[in-house]
């Protein structure tokens, strides 16, 4: 358990956008463990995007500033093995007297951090799951606070392990449930989010996030399989659609919006790529239904607080899935005996996704339809 005092202290909230928003539970929890420390977020792009004006940090630093030095303007992807290299000939930017890892796992980003930052103490997992299995030993003996997942079959959620991991720190009965994911949302982004719908003359509208980025290739459903959603959930759905996703899936999302505006004049469907992430999630807070992988973005929506309907394969059961109210965050899944393959999938196909069928989303999209409209009316 650590004291609180005045000290610097400095919180990784790096990696992809999923894992961004899911962590992001522990700023408040740290702040009032630690009122009187000055708190630096060491953030990846997606964070600084969403969290660059949380109140439960005093300084902000991008992970490329911090492990990439000089280099880090350089575009070619070598720059990381550079920096790496020439490390002794410029001094680390970070400094602090607590370095806290709140991830079970340890990405390459981590090892940069551990590598750079100068730090006293460190808080972080060691039992958790190490990309680079070579320097394990090293990361190990790095920690001088260490946090034990608890194991479990099947094993807790990414929030109930976030939940032990403050409850290990500090003086703490946080349970999952407690846990809190704030997107600070301003009023110039909802005005943005509300312009770029505008088409929609203030109609109910549903979003749909075809794609993904970390292992897409082993996430994503088919899609025209949402196409075929849609038909089937007829006026029960809203009859404006969003289609969104990063720049890269671009065209994915305008061929899925060609497609849905095929079904039937009475539906609108407008592709919306590379928008900000603040403005995206104020987008979400209006969205009459979600409908997405297991993405980033499908947890923005719940952080929202909009009616959401996960597709989520068993790379890692349960770890990932859909958290919040269970009667509007639903996970459509198709249980294999090879569950937890961690994204090493025995199969001639990606099974556990491809076989999940359009009728068994829309009941669950039928569901948490009518449980929303119920808790409106409440």
């Amino acid at each position: 358990m650590l004291k609180p005092s005045k000290l610097k202290t400095a919180v990784a909230l790096s990696g992809h956008l999923g894992d961004v928003v899911l962590y992001s539970c522990v700023l408040k929890p740290l702040r009032d463990l630690f009122p009187n420390d000055e708190i630096t977020l060491i953030v990846s792009e997606p964070a600084r995007q969403l969290f660059g004006q949380s109140p439960y940090a005093d300084r902000f630093m991008h992970i490329d500033a911090v492990t990439l030095g000089p280099w880090r303007w350089l575009k070619f992807s070598r720059r990381e093995g550079l920096a790496n290299r020439t490390r002794r000939l410029w001094a680390p930017t970070l400094k602090v007297d607590r370095l806290i890892f709140p991830y079970h796992f340890v990405s390459r980003r981590n090892f940069s951090i551990l590598d750079t930052v100068q730090r006293r103490e460190m808080v972080g997992c060691i039992n958790g799951r190490l990309v680079h299995t070579k320097r394990s030993e090293y990361w190990k003996n790095s920690i001088t606070h260490p946090f034990r997942i608890p194991s479990s079959n099947p094993p807790n959620h990414v929030l109930d392990n976030i939940a032990e991991f403050l409850r290990q720190i500090g003086p703490t009965d946080f349970t999952a449930d407690q846990l809190v994911i704030e997107l600070p949302i301003l009023e110039t982004d909802r005005a943005s989010a509300r312009s770029a719908v505008e088409e929609f003359g203030g109609q109910p509208y549903g979003v749909i996030f075809p794609g993904g980025n970390f292992m897409a290739g082993m996430k994503l459903w088919p899609p025209d399989r949402y196409v075929e959603v849609i038909s089937r959930l007829g006026t029960s759905a809203p009859r404006n659609w969003v289609t969104c996703g990063s720049v890269e899936e671009q065209q994915v999302c305008a061929d899925l919006a060609q497609s849905l505006k095929a079904l039937s004049s009475q539906i609108q469907a407008i592709t919306i790529c590379g928008m900000p992430f603040r403005v995206v999630a104020a987008l979400l807070e209006e969205a009459s239904l979600v409908i997405g992988n297991d993405n980033g973005g499908m947890h923005m929506a719940i952080a929202c607080g909009a009616p959401t309907v996960s597709i989520v394969g068993g790379m890692t059961p349960h770890l990932y899935q859909p958290w919040g109210d269970p009667l509007i965050h639903r996970a459509v899944t198709y249980p294999m005996a090879c569950w937890g393959c961690e994204y090493r999938c025995t199969q001639t196909s990606v099974m556990c996704v491809d076989n999940i069928t359009a009728k068994t989303v829309t009941d669950s999209c039928l569901a948490v339809l009518a449980a929303y409209q119920e808790q409106r009316r409440a």
